[in-house]
């Protein structure tokens, strides 16, 4: 593939499956501060597991072969979410390995199933940037 060098320099480029077809792939959720945010971040692992499930011995088999040919050495392969605090409220962010070419699929399908099982639970709500105006 032949990219004009104009182009390079405009916008951030990436390949992601050179040497290696996966990815760890980032979905920010944020909830409200009164939100039961453990519930939320269970919630968030659980698909995601289901999500990978069969997937992390075909991603060790092929880290194996890359710390041979990169001296790369990755030990936790299973989905991980990161807390933050911020303005509008809590948020978690889900880490998880998936293959290059299903990222979009793999965020549309754990989006979809976070957001129903959000639905069902009463103590957990998402956040959006919100005004007060006090007089």
């Amino acid at each position: 593939m032949n990219i004009p060098n104009s182009f390079v320099f405009k916008k951030p480029n990436f390949n992601y499956n050179r040497g290696f077809e996966f990815i760890w792939n980032e979905i920010p959720f944020v909830v409200t501060f009164e939100s039961d945010w453990r519930r939320a971040k269970e919630i968030m692992l659980a698909q995601a597991a289901a999500l990978a499930e069969g997937l992390e011995p075909q991603a060790k088999h092929r880290i194996d072969r890359m710390t041979r040919q990169y001296m790369i050495y990755y030990e936790k392969f299973t989905p991980i979410v990161y807390v933050d605090i911020k303005d509008s409220g809590i948020r978690l962010t889900l880490r998880y390995l998936t293959e290059a070419k299903k990222r979009r699929a793999t965020t549309d399908t754990i989006c979809a199933a976070v957001l129903d099982d959000f639905a069902k639970e009463p103590n957990v709500n998402l956040a959006y940037p919100t005004y007060r105006i006090v007089q």
